[in-house]
């Protein structure tokens, strides 16, 4: 259903397509490499008919018996089999209300009241049927006396991370994601730079994706717009593929790019890319949100440099201007494989968009010329455009155990953070909060020094050995990174040596007592220590004593990600 060229690398060679498909890389307008694909994926019969998915209420029937079996065996997967029948049942159906009804006690037995109510209250929304009518009312009786306690922890706990990382920021008057911290400098490619000192642990940036990507894998957990993990997930109510958090989500994906997307969902979840379902997203909210065609197509032909040349400050770095995705930089060297790769899959796409009623203009001529600017935009995003990976915080309810999601992650594109210039001894740490970002400092930051993040993970948290991080920034970002540990050298090397000073301070640091502070309670006592204790070794960012340091920090700011976060799973 999607295909990159070396997939089928024989056939093209076999049918001389190849050259076809390296003759339109040459040419300065991207979209020719996109005709071209179309072209030969319609001629060889290679872009296949979609085998849409519809809701059924036999399917969805079918899931929840299974959901009832597993429920009754305690086995809490049930939740996932549940989830499966909300997301295949007919809108408004008896079948859908009954699954959510059946979600709804598995979720009192495992003590989310909160979660509970909410599934039990959609279900009275959308009509409860007479035959569990008395037994949802007694189950809302009982849930409502105990969720005052769940209800009273939560406020808490938000109340105690408020204290030592407070998002309540000074916005910034041209970009409000970023606080007053921040000044631009420079014409071209405006440098991020500190306006004023900047104090360790300031909140310098919190900003909302521009478009997030869910992994395939928590299609049944996460919202497919906000990428928060909930227990209390309510369907699209067309496809197969989509939950969302709650009437808010649902309603503003649908209005920014689901309306369109949601009739190919089966071809995007086939692909399993990340950058595929992003580049899809950013085109598809961009065409919902200009005022013509003819905005659209007259935006595809400025982008990169050429654009931010004569762009203001917000409409580069403000994620709301529609287009601030296009202001990115377009020098990254050997992108031809990027543009190699892509080329089919974006093909692809465009002509499943060409399935959707009313999507393109009816004028043939209009069409293509749409047809030229939807494409000319998603590769200029697969090819500049850098997603953000976000590492979300997760609380297990029977367990209360917290874990991160690192191996599968979802992504998002941020027009101010992603543009932060990139370092592996970072001034900012990224944190998150399902699709948001928050930089904070990681020391004092002087006045007119430029804003630096990690190019993926901070080097302490990533698991990558140098030479990994070094494929990876230069397949990413078109560099690699000249520093002692991405160089390979001998770590003793880059260590460098405390001072007097340091080590002094180092030995004075009560680690028993701070460990004992690593909860949600008292995490405020120790993060203010080790946030003073980083800033000392902040000229040692690769020695042993800013290791340990940098350890509890984080154990600091995890929990920070996962109150705010508010992530549930039942399963790791």
């Amino acid at each position: 259903m999607y295909h990159r060229p070396c997939v089928f690398y024989d056939f093209l060679s076999t049918n001389n397509l190849i050259d076809e498909i390296y003759d339109a890389m040459d040419k300065d307008d991207l979209s020719e490499i996109l005709v071209t694909a179309m072209k030969i994926l319609k001629t060889t019969n290679n872009h296949r008919p979609l085998n849409t998915i519809i809701k059924s209420a036999q399917i969805s029937e079918g899931y929840r018996n299974e959901g009832n079996i597993m429920y009754k065996n305690n086995d809490y997967k049930a939740f996932l089999i549940y989830n499966q029948a909300i997301l295949t049942a007919p809108k408004n159906s008896r079948q859908l209300k009954l699954a959510i009804s059946n979600r709804s006690a598995l979720l009192y037995k495992l003590k989310a009241y909160k979660a509970c109510l909410r599934d039990i209250d959609t279900c009275f929304e959308m009509g409860c049927p007479d035959d569990i009518l008395i037994k949802l009312k007694k189950r809302r009786k009982d849930v409502k006396k105990l969720i005052a306690v769940e209800d009273f922890k939560q406020k808490y706990l938000h109340s105690c991370v408020d204290k030592f990382i407070n998002c309540n920021i000074k916005r910034h008057p041209l970009v409000p994601c970023a606080s007053t911290h921040v000044e631009f400098t420079g014409s071209d490619s405006p440098k991020i730079v500190a306006a004023r000192d900047i104090k360790p642990g300031s909140v310098v940036s919190c900003e909302k994706a521009y478009i997030s990507s869910t992994d395939y894998n928590y299609t049944l957990t996460a919202c497919y717009y906000c990428q928060k993990h909930a227990l209390h997930l309510i369907p699209c109510d067309n496809c197969c593929f989509a939950m969302f958090c709650d009437n808010i989500c649902k309603d503003t994906c649908y209005h920014e790019y689901h309306k369109w997307e949601c009739s190919i969902m089966e071809a995007k979840f086939n692909c399993q890319n990340p950058m595929a379902n992003l580049m899809l997203k950013i085109v598809l909210k961009i065409r919902s949100k200009c005022m013509s065609w003819k905005e659209l197509i007259d935006a595809s032909y400025s982008t990169g440099l050429d654009r931010m040349r004569t762009s203001s400050i917000g409409e580069i770095y403000n994620g709301n201007n529609l287009f601030s995705v296009l202001s990115v930089r377009n020098d990254k060297p050997f992108v031809y494989g990027i543009l190699y790769n892509a080329s089919f899959i974006c093909a692809g796409l465009l002509l499943y968009l060409e399935e959707i009623p009313s999507f393109y203009p009816r004028d043939s001529n209009e069409k293509r010329k749409a047809m030229r600017a939807l494409g000319r935009i998603m590769l200029f995003i697969s090819i500049y455009q850098t997603p953000m990976p976000l590492f979300q915080h997760i609380t297990n309810p029977i367990t209360v155990e917290t874990y991160a999601l690192n191996n599968v992650v979802n992504f998002g594109i941020f027009p101010f953070t992603g543009k932060l210039k990139k370092s592996c001894k970072p001034n900012l740490l990224v944190l998150n909060k399902n699709n948001e970002l928050i930089s904070i400092a990681l020391r004092t930051i002087k006045s007119g020094e430029e804003l630096t993040t990690s190019f993926q993970q901070h080097l302490l948290d990533a698991p990558f050995i140098s030479h990994d991080r070094n494929v990876y920034n230069f397949l990413y970002y078109g560099n690699v990174c000249d520093c002692s540990i991405c160089k390979g050298h001998d770590i003793s090397n880059a260590k460098g040596q405390l001072t007097t000073y340091q080590k002094k301070y180092y030995r004075d640091l009560n680690f028993s007592e701070i460990d004992k502070n690593l909860n949600p309670v008292h995490v405020c006592y120790a993060y203010n220590k080790l946030l003073e204790a980083l800033d000392v070794l902040a000229d040692v960012p690769y020695s042993d004593e800013y290791k340990e340091v940098y350890k509890r920090f984080r154990k600091c700011t995890r929990v920070f990600e996962t109150v705010k976060g508010h992530n549930f799973i039942i399963d790791k």
